[in-house]
């Protein structure tokens, strides 16, 4: 395995690491530049004429020697590459060797939706431009993997909505550890009654609950003033902070070592995403905990969910504001969409069963790229 580091605490997760890999290789990349840096290199972008900001964000000649380096010194089957920023890699491929792309996002629909939702002209436009890049990006891209991983046959329909290159696409979605994302095995009493989880410095994430705070909350408190929101996840942004220190009824945990027990005393999880293109984890995770979910149709793409069977999609703040309320009030509502969503992730959502198509899908490739190379000699 060979990834960045962006600080020292995530050596901690070598060792687990060690468990399934030979070897571990890890290069720094540095993520605490200044607002003005970040600008800057944002700004820069706009003269190259063909990779976007995302890529360019990653390259780093210590990553690309590195890379070498581990090719030189051992034979692969296999490389597998994650996500569309680290694609660039590709082309320090020496070895003749099948090479897996795992785009977990359709990096253009996400940078689309992020600038629509934008205020600023100016941010909207530079947005749009980077859109536009990735755009082109994408369609250079996938077709010179022997294969692209997608979660859902929503992401592979984006792709074919702009290109007609011949790509080869499989989908593979993200699964659950159904053991550790179990329902608690006694009652636990509910001390929150709506919780937000995920990397609370992400805009995805950070619009999100901004949305929530300042256009559906409010509907919300109409019904139930004294409503309790807990937003639990690693390096809140400024503005999430801000929330909980000025709102004695929304608590901001920060970083949390197990996201659980929290999860566990709230009676909804809340989804209300505006910005994505992918699948959201947490969904599933609520879901395998028997935790009711409530989510906006992004929020909820790729997961194969079915309205007020086992979540609950509102996408109007006024919407999304009554169907948490009924949901609040109604315990036998709750306990229904808990019930179908933890079998909707024992059925869909198994991590073994998921690896097992994985592997397959490994092997298989793997022995489509012996047998081209030997119809070539």
């Amino acid at each position: 395995m060979l990834s960045f580091y962006e600080h020292i605490g995530q050596f901690s997760m070598v060792p687990e690491l060690e468990k399934y890999c030979r070897d571990v290789h890890l290069v720094y990349r540095r993520s605490d530049e200044s607002k003005f840096l970040r600008y800057f290199n944002a700004s820069t972008n706009l003269f190259y004429p063909v990779r976007p900001f995302h890529a360019v964000n990653y390259y780093s000649r210590k990553f690309k020697n590195m890379l070498i380096k581990v090719l030189q010194n051992q034979k692969f089957d296999l490389v597998q590459i994650g996500f569309l920023h680290m694609a660039q890699y590709l082309n320090f491929l020496q070895q003749d060797i099948p090479v897996l792309l795992d785009t977990h996002n359709v990096e253009h629909v996400l940078m689309d939706r992020y600038a629509q939702v934008q205020q600023y002209s100016l941010k909207k436009k530079y947005l749009q431009h980077q859109t536009e890049k990735l755009r082109k990006y994408e369609m250079n891209m996938y077709p010179r993997f022997n294969l692209c991983l997608m979660e859902s046959p929503e992401g592979i329909e984006a792709y074919q909505a702009i290109s007609c290159k011949q790509t080869n696409f499989r989908i593979i979605p993200s699964g659950v550890d159904l053991d550790y994302f179990a329902p608690p095995s006694h009652p636990v009493e509910a001390t929150t009654d709506l919780i937000f989880t995920g990397t609370m410095n992400g805009e995805m994430n950070v619009d999100a609950v901004l949305f929530f705070y300042q256009a559906i909350l409010p509907l919300i408190r109409k019904h139930i003033p004294d409503v309790k929101l807990t937003i639990a996840g690693a390096n809140p942004d400024k503005r999430i902070i801000n929330i909980g220190r000025h709102d004695k009824y929304v608590e901001v945990t920060g970083t949390v070592s197990d996201i659980r027990p929290y999860m566990a005393r709230s009676k909804v999880l809340i989804v209300p995403l505006r910005i994505g293109a992918g699948i959201r984890l947490k969904i599933r995770e609520a879901m395998a905990m028997g935790i009711p979910v409530i989510s906006t149709s992004i929020g909820c793409e790729g997961t194969k969910v079915t309205h007020r069977t086992d979540i609950i999609i509102a996408d109007t703040p006024e919407d999304f504001a009554r169907e948490t309320v009924c949901l609040l009030q109604d315990e036998e509502l709750r306990k229904y969409l808990a019930l179908n969503g933890r079998k909707l992730a024992s059925s869909t959502y198994n991590w073994d069963d998921i690896v097992e198509r994985l592997y397959a899908t490994y092997a298989e490739v793997v022995e489509n790229h012996r047998k081209l190379k030997k119809k070539k000699c």
